[in-house]
Order: structure tokens, then sequence, then C-alpha cells
């Protein structure tokens, strides 16, 4: 099968909406360590304890954005609990050593115990932060940032394919083409029809739509992905009037790398 090329750049995981979640929920749990006196700092002074953890909270936010972000980008890290084990992983690792060696900066004379029961701390409460906020608001925002074109996507184009269709369908937007035999029925944001054309040739006439073919009988459009769906290895992005467009494995690899999802 050949693909048509994608032009959609890859998806930004994270907008304001993620930066001031994380960052509040991050301060939050910063706050509440302090007081309990976690990270055995309950001798220390109030002031100086909350600052430390509050300064190691927003490190771990940071972390959590970026493992995370690195973890979407992996092309067999499919599964939602695979994507939030790798980057609890990594922010683990890291905070470990960042606790391990500050506390060795502030006098203390931390064992390679506490370097390894930080590891799994940090894992633990990192992997619930990633799983309960980070990783939802960030795929949230993808979603969003993929959707935001939706009412422009096809809209006012004029193309040979938008003039093949009903006159009440022309102002609508193309979300996707499907081959059914010798015809090609195209849904758009004001519904669907069925017209006589091959697939080859309704692509030419697509114009500058974003979009990619999906599979040999799909082709669809980038601002028109609602979901993604996988099920017993199968991929389908969902339209926005709940059709299912078949992602061909050939395709999968090609759509990951876009960003798509």
């Amino acid at each position: 099968m050949q693909l048509n090329a994608v032009r959609a750049s890859p998806i930004a995981a994270f907008d304001r909406s993620v930066i001031v979640r994380v960052t509040a929920a991050s301060l939050a749990l910063g706050l509440l360590l302090s007081f309990v006196g976690a990270f055995s700092l309950d001798d220390d002074p109030l002031v100086l304890r909350t600052a430390w953890i509050l300064g190691v909270s927003l490190a771990g936010a940071v972390l959590n954005v970026l493992a995370y972000q690195a973890a979407l980008a992996l092309p067999w890290a499919r599964q939602f609990w695979a994507r939030v084990g790798i980057a609890a992983a990594l922010v683990a690792l890291v905070m470990a050593v960042i606790v391990w060696a500050s506390l060795l900066l502030l006098g203390g004379r931390p064992g390679l115990e506490v370097l390894a029961l930080g590891f799994l701390n940090a894992f633990a409460v990192g992997g619930a932060f990633i799983a309960v906020l980070v990783a939802p608001t960030m795929e949230a925002a993808a979603r969003r940032a993929g959707a935001e074109p939706i009412a422009s996507c096809a809209a006012g184009v004029t193309s040979d394919l938008t003039d093949r269709l009903p006159e009440r369908l022309r102002g609508g937007a193309i979300w996707a083409l499907q081959a059914e035999d010798h015809y090609v029925r195209v849904h758009t944001s004001r519904g669907a029809a069925l017209i006589r054309l091959r697939m080859t040739d309704a692509l030419r006439e697509l114009g500058d739509i974003e979009g990619a073919q999906t599979h040999r009988s799909w082709w669809v459009a980038r601002a028109a992905v609602r979901e993604v769906k996988r099920a017993g290895g199968r991929i389908t992005l969902v339209l926005p009037n709940g059709e299912g467009a078949a992602v061909s494995r050939a395709a999968a690899s090609t759509l990951r790398a876009a960003g798509w999802f």
C-alpha cells in the first residue's frame, strides 16, 4: 500500500493547562511532604525543609512532563501503563539521585540504601502522580491540539472533490474518504455522500487538506481524529460522527512517527 505523505506536525502533548495543573499539584504535594517531615527532614526548620521539598517537587513536576512526553514518542510503548511505567522509572532514577545528592550537600551522610529507597519511593509516588494527573492531562491536551482545526480543516476549500459533492455538503469540512468498490464515501461535517470515483482519483482531488491514507480503504483528515482505539493489535481512528477508520500495520508506524497517536 502506498501512503500519502503525512503533512501533520507532531502533537504537542502539553499546553498551559498541563503546566498549571501539574505545577499546582506538585506544590500541594510538596507542602504536604514538608509538614509531615518527609525524607528524614523532620528535625530541620520548617522553612528550610519546605523550601527544599518544594524545589524537589517542582523539579519532579518538570521531569514528569518531560518523561511522559518521551514515553509518548516511543513507538513500542503502545499501552497506557507501559508509558506510565517507563516515565515513572525515568523520573524515579533522576529524582533518587537528586534527593541523595542534596541530602549529602545539606550535611547528611546518606548511604546507597537511601538511594535505593529513594528510587522506590519516587517510582511509587511518581507513578501514581503520572497515572492520575500527568498522563490523562497530557493526552487530553494532545487530543485538543489535534481537534482544534476541525471546523476549518476543509470548510470553504474549493477543490475538484468538493465540487463533486451534493450541494448540501459543499460548505462542510471533509473528515475522511472511505473506498467502497468503485465508489468513495466522503465523510464530512455536514453528512456523508457516496460518489462514483476511484480512491486514487479522490486522493488527487483533495487539495491541501492535511491528512493521510491510513489504510487501503481509508484516508483521514488529521484534524478529524477524535479518539484512537486499540483492540487485538488493531488501531482505529474514530471520527466525530462515530465512524472508525482502520489503520493498517504499514501505516501505523508512519502515523505514530508523525504524532497522530
